[in-house]
């Protein structure tokens, strides 16, 4: 989906898929769900336009990302803006070095609005020993 990001070490779907696309035909889908799947992504029109691009005409999304809220934060370092980089104090020595979009809310609908009529919603849970606080962008497919 993505094109390369200007953040040294991000990930990009590009090095997920190749050919830089979701591996679907155009309008494939009436609903897209994800967990967080939004955070791992630096583009963030790019992955709103793939996400269009896949959605039939009159589908619904829901895609979520962490909040600026969110305790997983305290093993990141911002590089800026919306952008962090997860550091080597990390549990998980695969995670080091990874690069999160970790927007507010304005944002987020900002991009999404371009091709959906979204709300953007904030769920918060103590369930854990670390404070969680995500974002869910969700709405339905323009017209």
């Amino acid at each position: 989906i993505l094109e390369k990001a200007e953040i040294d070490n991000g990930i990009t779907l590009e090095q997920l898929v190749p050919g830089n696309v979701l591996p679907f035909a155009n309008h494939t889908f009436q609903l897209v769900i994800s967990d967080k799947f939004g955070s791992h992504m630096p583009d963030q029109s790019r992955l709103a336009k793939e996400i269009a691009r896949i959605t039939t005409p009159d589908a619904e999304i829901m895609i979520g990302y962490l909040s600026p809220r969110h305790g997983y934060l305290q093993w990141c370092e911002s590089l800026g803006g919306d952008y962090y980089r997860i550091s080597d104090a990390h549990p998980d020595p695969t995670m080091h070095g990874l690069i999160l979009f970790v927007g507010e809310r304005q944002a987020l609908k900002q991009v999404w609005s371009a091709y959906f009529d979204v709300e953007v919603v904030r769920v918060e849970f103590d369930m854990h020993r670390y404070f969680s606080s995500f974002y869910y962008v969700r709405g339905r497919k323009r017209a």
